[in-house]
């Protein structure tokens, strides 16, 4: 989740304070955003409790972000 071309759409996006990615105050606030994205869209319920929902999000943006570029 923490790829190159995800981290700079997210930055850009829907997670400001990201940056380059080079620390661990920016990984944190990344997954502090992460997680605000889950609970604003209701990912978790949606996709039931049976599912990782982190592992989701990846996968949705890995096909959604680095595979369309």
């Amino acid at each position: 989740m923490w790829d190159t071309a995800i981290r700079k759409r997210l930055n850009r996006e829907l997670i400001r304070g990201i940056g380059n990615g080079k620390t661990g105050e920016q990984y944190v606030v990344f997954l502090k955003g992460v997680q605000g994205i889950i609970k604003e869209y209701g990912i978790a319920e949606k996709l039931g409790s049976e599912t990782i929902v982190a592992k989701k999000l990846d996968e949705y943006n890995y096909v959604r972000i680095v595979m369309k570029s």
